[in-house]
């Protein structure tokens, strides 16, 4: 590594965590839950792929939130892959606000398989029921089995990185 890119190695510090975990480029994702009419959801970034065969995938969401208990009770929730015009819902998905209904008011949301809101516009939607939920600090690691996938072809994703949101820009080649 050259001396203009070298950094301090920290092996303990949360800050210089958060620091290198800021450079990893994700996905936004809007998580989705219904349980018994109460709806909520939250802009992630923290989700991945476990397997194709069976589907599953991995979300984590802080379960000092809402959104966790909802996911968690309703056994269900729903993965909804922002596109690069998606950049107000992940904002207001992000934000704490008064009634967690509100977030719904734009969007056109649909009740899905799983009876989780399902964004028609999303590059994708994944409707997962609850496999398995694992606790690991401020976080819990909920594993879904996927019961339904819908897609759009549509523009780019939106991508998080650094604090910013941004889109693709594909490389000549």
């Amino acid at each position: 590594m050259s001396q203009d890119h070298a950094a301090e190695i920290n092996y303990t510090d949360t800050q210089a965590f958060k620091r290198g975990m800021r450079q990893l480029t994700g996905a936004v994702c809007i998580i989705t839950a219904d349980h018994a009419g109460a709806r909520a959801g939250l802009t992630a970034t923290a989700v991945c792929s476990v397997c194709a065969e069976p589907p599953r995938l991995l979300v984590g969401i802080n379960r000092a939130g809402r959104s966790y208990a909802l996911v968690r009770d309703a056994g269900a929730f729903c993965v909804n892959v922002l596109a690069e015009d998606g950049l107000a819902l992940a904002q207001r998905f992000a934000m704490p606000v008064e009634g967690l209904d509100e977030r719904f008011a734009t969007g056109g949301w649909e009740a899905g398989v799983t009876g989780s809101p399902v964004l028609p516009g999303a590059l994708a939607a994944f409707e997962c029921r609850v496999h398995d939920i694992v606790e690991v600090g401020t976080h819990g690691m909920v594993i879904g089995d996927v019961v339904a996938v819908r897609t759009n072809e549509a523009i780019g994703p939106l991508l998080y990185m650094n604090g910013q949101f941004g889109s693709l820009m594909p490389l000549a080649g």
